[in-house]
């Protein structure tokens, strides 16, 4: 009696559901090939398909909420400037610390409109 044992529970995240509703639109489709595809029973199959309704809703708001922003920042070439700074440094196998950080700040950003966060200005980075 050779038949896969499967895990006692299964769950299928919402994209895979989405995709179990897809399957089943398919020509030539039927519970047990989408079943044993997915690793689960059929009455899983069966309920999501039961439920296509709130499954595909669900889909569609949880895609929606993936999408990122991306967000430039605010002191882009300040940021760039640091950048360099931190990757000269440990180049030459330095630690960066909170008071190089800061003196090299006050040095190269003075002029610009960067401001000091207050953390590295009470020097809680040393």
């Amino acid at each position: 009696m050779s038949h896969k044992s499967q895990p006692k529970y299964a769950l299928l995240m919402c994209e895979q559901r989405k995709a179990v509703l897809d399957m089943l639109e398919q020509p030539g489709s039927s519970l047990r090939k989408v079943a044993e595809h997915f690793g689960v029973g059929k009455s899983s199959i069966k309920r999501i398909k039961k439920n296509k309704n709130e499954v595909r809703q669900a889909a569609v708001k949880l895609g929606s909420k993936r999408k990122r922003v991306k967000v430039e920042a605010k002191y882009k070439k300040s940021e760039e400037v640091v950048l360099e700074f931190l990757r000269l440094v440990r180049e030459q196998g330095e630690t960066v610390t909170g008071p190089m950080l800061h003196q090299f700040a006050e040095e190269e950003l003075a002029s610009s409109d960067w401001r000091i966060s207050k953390p590295l200005k009470d020097g809680y980075l040393t």
